[in-house]
This record gives structure tokens, sequence and C-alpha cells, in this order.
């Protein structure tokens, strides 16, 4: 069967399945038919469909709008197999054989052996292909390039014993896990351990293993990267790895708070491997769950939904939010179990969404995991899924460098640009201040308040008239605005600062 999308205007969506035989071949040559091939179109008007369609405002959810079962032409045995039995999927023991064959014989003749073996299954010669190269990368990742990238590691802790790197091996012999980290990697994340987000990237090299990412916040406000690694799975064991190899290049020292993407995996791996850490939840990732989840069950109540469930999330207070959550998202479940259950468990997983119990934590003014998937797109625009080893690790490396010398640069800019106007008076007007700020700030806040001393002496005043300052004024105009400006103000001044705010 072969489908098609056809999206009408003010209709709903339509898909139509239909036989590979259906339609009537159209010539798209003009030469003489006398000098075509010796071949024939496979098309012979079949009217065998099936249409489906689904209403737009419950989309997507699809009804069978037209049934036609009946065949112009003879079927072949494939053709008339039952859909179990043309299940592309291929069983433990069905890829046992490919692997043992790949490489020796033709794909042709191993469909002839899985055929032979399993005379009741239909198999695709191109899946077959598929499991085929799989096998022989998987082959490969215990030769050539795994040895040369684990040369190179060595080569590089040889030198520094202050690199870091590890590797795990299947019971053949073959790459199954590594993480590297180097010396200035390590010393950046025990610096700024506050907040560290981890992701996986795909396609970036050619044995289609997933690349895991550790990026933390500098004092400068700047990503940076401080562990990689490569891995043949996502499950909770790869993830427990991971952490594990973490903190052992760490000398156990545990984030403080890490950002995951809903994986619960990653999630159950966090609580088993860094019990010690808080795990937040990216909210973009949380966005694209509800909508997978829920969207299509609710129908047209999904943007009344939507509505509520981030007006309830932003709640100010615990309290508040438990009698928003009630009121307000519990409702769409009534009655209905799929949506009560779903609703039920991120609930129960509040604390690690919720702005409530989120805002009481230091996350340096994150709440996704926006920044690391920055970091995604610019490792993928230097590699790509036909990337060797070896080539995937000097592109890091090429990254890496990349952001210590932008890192040099601000911490230059920082230090030598001044204000000319007024640079010789601020500096001795607030000597003592800056001097506290060179030896206990970050970037970030040594830049910020080097512009507020700048702009402290350019503030206009204007003489005492003699009226009683605490005497009552009449609120017009922009006295009212001024005044508004100043409460602002002090709320601000007033709001209260995490203890361990020691990104600055």
């Amino acid at each position: 069967m072969q489908s098609r999308l056809k999206r009408m205007n003010g209709q709903s969506p339509r898909v139509i399945f239909g036989c590979k035989k259906a339609g009537k071949h159209v010539p798209q040559k003009n030469v003489d038919p006398d000098k075509h091939r010796n071949c024939t179109s496979s098309r012979e008007c079949c009217p065998c469909q099936i249409v489906v369609r689904s209403p737009r405002e419950l989309f997507p959810r699809w009804r069978i709008t037209s049934l036609v079962t009946d065949h112009c032409h003879e079927l072949k045995k494939c053709d008339i197999l039952e859909s179990n039995q043309r299940d592309k999927r291929l069983s433990a023991e069905m890829l046992q054989l490919i692997t043992t064959h790949a490489g020796k014989c033709d794909p042709k003749f191993i469909v002839y052996m899985l055929q032979h073996e399993w005379p009741d299954k239909a198999f695709d010669l191109r899946t077959v292909a598929n499991a085929i190269q799989k096998a022989k990368n998987s082959a490969h990742i215990g030769g050539s390039e795994a040895a040369e990238l684990h040369k190179i590691l060595q080569d590089k802790t040889r030198n520094d014993k202050d690199w870091f790197f590890a590797t795990d091996l299947d019971e053949n012999g073959r790459l199954r896990r590594m993480f590297w980290m180097s010396p200035s990697q390590r010393y950046l994340y025990r610096r700024y351990r506050d907040v560290v987000i981890s992701d996986n990237t795909y396609k970036t090299n050619r044995f289609g293993m997933p690349l895991n990412v550790i990026v933390i916040i500098d004092n400068a406000g700047k990503s940076r990267l401080v562990g990689c690694s490569l891995v043949s799975g996502e499950s909770v064991e790869d993830y427990e790895w991971i952490l594990e190899q973490l903190l052992a290049a760490s000398d156990n020292v545990y984030p403080h708070i890490i950002f995951v993407d809903e994986d619960p995996a990653m999630e159950a791996a966090c609580a088993t491997t860094i019990s010690k850490t808080t795990v937040l939840n990216c909210i973009w990732h949380l966005r694209q769950n509800l909508n997978k989840n829920l969207h299509g069950a609710l129908g047209k109540d999904w943007n009344d939904f939507i509505s509520a469930f981030w007006t309830t999330r932003n709640a100010l207070t615990a309290s508040d939010f438990e009698r928003r959550w009630s009121e307000h998202v519990a409702v769409f479940g009534v009655d209905k179990p799929k949506i009560e259950g779903y609703l039920k468990r991120i609930s129960e997983k509040r604390e690690h969404w919720a702005w409530p119990w989120v805002g009481t934590r230091f996350t340096a003014g994150m709440q996704s995991t926006q920044r690391v998937e920055s970091m995604n797109a610019a490792i993928k625009r230097a590699v790509n899924g036909k990337t060797s080893l070896p080539a995937l690790f000097e592109a890091i490396e090429k990254k890496l460098s990349n952001e210590a010398q932008t890192s040099k640069y601000i911490l230059y800019k920082t230090d030598t640009t001044v204000d000319p106007a007024t640079s010789t008076f601020v500096q001795q007007m607030f000597a003592d201040v800056i001097d506290a700020n060179n030896r206990y700030l970050g970037i970030a806040a040594k830049s910020q308040m080097k512009l507020e001393m700048s702009r402290s002496v350019l503030y206009q005043s204007n003489p005492h008239t003699g009226i009683d300052a605490c005497a009552p004024r009449s609120i017009e105009g922009g006295d009212f605005e001024e005044i508004e400006r100043s409460s602002k103000d002090d709320r601000e001044m007033s709001s209260p600062v995490h203890p361990d705010n020691r990104w600055f």
C-alpha cells in the first residue's frame, strides 16, 4: 500500500492509502517507444484504496470515510499475508543470523535464508539491508576508529595527568561507552557546578552512537561544555554510567541543580547516582509532552486547558498552586481516565517543574535546556551522521578552544573597557568597592557594578526647598510615575537572594 496526505483549504485533512498498482502510467518521455528499455509499468488502475479523514478541530483523530477492497490483479503471496506477518521488526534470532552472514553474503541471499528459516514471515529487503549495515558498523566500532580515539585519549592522559577518560566494552570487545573530560573542563565543573544541563544529540558520528553533553554556566553567563560521552543506548544503565564517571572525574563533587528533558531513564539514574542533586525538568519538553499526551484526548478543550495549566504552573506559592490545580486543571480529567492518569503522574513530581518550588532555587535564570540545545546545534554544524569518532573528538576540541578564547576576550574587555568621561573620578570615589569587586565577584556581576557606579555620578538632583519631606504630596502626572518607579525599585532591591548564589 502507498499513502499520500492531502490538506484541502477549509476541509478536513485527508490521507489516501492505495494499492501500489493504482493509477495509470503517464509517460514522461517523448522519445520513440522503440528506443525505450524493454520494461513496463506496474500500474494497472487498481481501484483498491482506503480514505481516512480527521476533523480539523479534533486533529489528529482519524476515521475511515471510504473503503474499497477489490483488486483488478492477482495478489502475490506477500500481498495477502496478515498484518502481523508483515511486521518489519526482526527478532533477536533473525538479527543473529544477519550478523553471522553480514559482509559474507549478498543481501538478497540473506533474505532467502531468512525466508527459508521463517516461511510464514515476509522480509523487506531494505529492512534486512539496514540490519546488515548496522551489524557491520557495530563490528567496526570495536576496531580501528574506536582504537584510534582510545589512543588519542591515552596520549593526552600520558602528557597531562589531569586528563580523564573512561571506556566500557561489551563481551565481544566492542566499544559500548566512552567518557572524557579535559583538565580545563574538570576545573570549570568543580567551580561552576551550581547549575548543570545534560542532554543527548544525534547524528554526530557514523555509528549512530548518541553524544551526551554536560554544560554549565560560568561567571560571565556563558555556556561551557564540561563533559562528553558516547553511549550505545539511552537506558538507565547508560545514564548511571555517565554520572558515575562525572563524579569520578570531579572527586565526587555533586552538581547542585541538574536540568533534564523529562527522560524517565535519566531521572531514574539521577535518583540513584546523584541523590544529593535537585533534578528540574525543562519546561519546553514539558510543553511537548503535554501536547503529545493530551492534545488529541482533549480536542476542542485543549486551548482552555493549556492556558489554565501555565497559569497554575506560574503560581507564586505552593498553596496557590494546589488551589489552582484542583479548581482549573484537574477538572479536565473528570470522567476521563487517560487524562486523569497523566495529570496525576506529572502532579506527583510538581517540585521539578512548578514555579513555587523551582523559584526557590538558584538556576542562573534558566527554566529549560535551551542552552544545551544551542551547544548541540554548534557541534552539529561541524559534524554529521558520517563523521568518524576521531573527527568528532577533534571537532569538540575545536569548540572548547573557541570557548576558551571567548572567555579570555570577555575578561579582557571587562577589565579594560571603562567610561572615558568618568573613569578617573569613579575609580577614585569607589576605590575600595572596586577592589572588593575584583576580589570576590565574577565577570557578569563586576560589569553590572561598574555600570551602576558610572551612572551614579550622573544622577540629577534638585536643591532642598524647605518643604517637609514627610508631608503628603499630591499624586499628579509625573509625581505619580516617579513614586511608582521608586516603589518598583524598592521591591526589586528588597527581593530575597538565594544563599547559594555563587554564580556572580
